[in-house]
């Protein structure tokens, strides 16, 4: 029929039209009024069309593009039946309906939302679309008919509405391509064969707390029944339970909006914005504790049901008990990591922090999690480095790290956070430098292994009841010269009867007497490594070139048998003191 080849390349159809003198309004595309034109390429259909109707753009195969304005308010059947060429379409918010086979054979489509707008979906709507990868189904939508999706072989992952109520018979059977599937919380019923063939189907998500009736066992008749199928957190029970859904073998609690990919939960945080965090295994941070194991690569982004979302966060407990964790890289998306993110993980060795991320950092291969924006590391490991210019450890920073033997914290460091290095009970020395004004509470609790403690500061840092709770107050606390005391009386420092001053300078010899003048250093026999007070004839400390005292230059200078040193001259006749004058 010449009729069916009238229409050729771009098409602009008028919102109104004037016949006879008078102006008519164009609201509807009727019956097969563009059926098989093939040369069409691309239309554009104005605002006043209400409806699209049976057949219309049927067997359009050189159609590639197409707008539906917002006030088309329903689709009618096989409307672009075997349009070939057509690769993607959006559905307006207006739509309510779907007509049957609307969008079948459409082999290039690639993928489909279909608004909160539509309620029906009608039967082989979308079957044989061979091409079509991904279908997200809004919220509005209450059924679909049977065969809508029937022998979408490219189909990978199919997400349903929570207004769903049933699922129809072989709605997406032989979609042998689909891995994923995700089925809304109103779901009530899954029909016949819903989901038979579908033979690569490696998760299902199940967002109804009561399971949904299945009809019999062609539902998920050739689905591997030991796949994870997710359902509500609290619910597997029932599940596990429940007809025919008692032959699948991992079911698996799941709080409202988390997700697997590829072993690692996520939480989706903003649908929005598509973003997700990073959350712990099972329904609770303790019921699935330690199943995070080896090394574990956090990607910048991830695909759930069609949608691509950006990781930013590492959620509140994540990691924490993992400790068969070992190693952790996190992208530069990631912008948020929760309290306790990685707590309790003894055996992680490795934390790369991906370059480019404005956040965190990992610098100079530190094996560290450090907040760009105040120097503050938050969260360490039994290999950290703390790098120079880190200004603060952070609480629970190494929270749980049994395998931190030693680590050295540079004077860049003016507070610990509380609770920093709780429960590292392989620590056994500290060196606490004198930058370090603040020591958190709980900051040692439970280091069990610590045996002595070196603390820089002439003025003792600030410390609480349980800063040191579980260590015992008998281990040596060394502080410098003349500070003992100090120590001794200061709040919580009190507790520990062991606190240990360098003592002065012990002359050994008689000569040369206590503040004679000293006028070469051969004439001096001393304790190894203990301070030798030298002044000068106006009572000043003598200092080296490089402004050292010559009692530090004296210490220095011997050996461990207290053996003479050098000869070298003074710099000026000096008086030799064994006490600070």
């Amino acid at each position: 029929d010449a009729s069916y080849t009238s229409y050729n390349g771009a098409v602009i159809i008028p919102s109104t039209t004037v016949i006879d003198g008078v102006t008519y309004t164009v609201t509807s595309i009727d019956n097969n009024a563009f059926e098989r034109c093939t040369g069409v390429t691309d239309i554009i259909i104005p605002n006043s069309v209400t409806s699209i109707t049976q057949r219309a753009f049927y067997g359009c195969t050189g159609l590639t593009e197409i707008v539906i304005p917002d006030s088309v308010a329903w689709i009618g059947n096989y409307a672009f039946y075997g349009c070939t060429g057509l690769t993607s379409i959006t559905i307006p918010n207006s739509v309510s309906s779907i007509g049957s086979y609307a969008f079948s054979s459409c082999y290039g489509l690639k993928s489909v939302v279909i608004p909160g707008s539509v309620t029906s979906i009608g039967s082989y709507a979308f079957s044989y679309c061979s091409g079509l990868t991904s279908v997200t189904i809004g919220n509005g939508v209450t059924s679909i008919g049977e065969h809508a999706f029937y022998n979408c072989d490219g189909l990978t992952s199919v997400t349903i509405g929570n207004s769903f109520t049933s699922i129809g018979y072989k709605a997406f059977y032989d979609c042998d391509a689909l891995t994923s599937v995700t089925i809304g919380s109103g779901v009530t019923e899954i029909g016949s064969y819903a989901f038979d063939n579908c033979s690569n189907l490696a998760e299902i998500y199940v967002r109804a707390t009561a399971p949904p009736k299945i009809e019999d066992s062609s539902a998920f008749y050739n689905v591997d029944k030991s796949i994870p199928v997710y359902v509500p957190e609290g619910c597997a029970e029932a599940y596990r339970k429940a007809g025919y859904w008692s032959e699948f073998t991992n079911i698996i609690g799941l709080p409202d909006g988390a997700f697997v990919a590829n072993d690692i939960y996520y939480m989706i945080t903003s649908e929005e914005n598509k973003t997700v965090g990073v959350t712990f295994k099972g329904s609770t941070c303790d019921e699935h504790a330690n199943e995070y194991a080896g090394e574990v690569v956090i990607p910048a982004s991830v695909v759930y049901g069609g949608v691509t979302y950006s990781v930013t966060a590492i959620g509140k407990e994540t990691f924490r008990g993992c400790t068969a964790l070992t190693s952790i890289v996190i992208p530069a998306s990631v912008t948020a990591i929760g309290e306790h993110a990685f707590s309790g993980c003894a055996g992680l060795a490795s934390i790369v922090v991906e370059e480019g991320n404005n956040v965190y950092d990992s610098r100079e291969s530190c094996n560290a999690i450090i907040e760009v924006s105040t120097n503050r590391l938050i969260v360490g490991c039994k290999n950290s480095v703390i790098p120079e210019g880190v200004t603060t450890i952070g609480g629970n920073a190494f929270y749980g790290c049994t395998g931190l033997a030693s680590i050295t914290i540079p004077a860049s460091v003016t507070a610990i956070g509380e609770g920093a290095f709780i429960g590292c009970s392989g620590l056994a020395t500290i060196t606490i430098p004198g930058s370090v004004a603040t020591i958190g509470n709980y900051t040692f609790y439970d280091c069990t292994g610590l045996t002595e403690i070196h603390i820089e500061a002439t003025t003792p840092p600030t410390i609480y009841s349980n800063t040191f709770n579980s260590v015992s107050r008998t281990i040596p606390v060394h502080v410098p010269l003349h500070c003992a005391d100090v120590y001794s009386n200061a709040e919580y420092w009190s507790e520990f009867t062991n606190i240990i001053a360098p003592a002065p300078l012990a002359v050994v010899t008689t000569t040369p007497a206590e503040g004679a003048e000293v006028e070469s250093f051969s004439e001096i026999v001393v304790e190894f490594n203990k301070p030798v007070y030298c002044v000068n004839e106006t009572g000043a400390a003598v200092k080296d070139a490089e402004g050292s005292t010559v009692a530090t230059l004296v210490a220095e200078m011997l050996d461990a048998e207290g053996a003479t040193a050098d000869g070298s001259p003074l710099a000026t006749q000096v008086r030799l003191y064994t006490t600070e004058p």
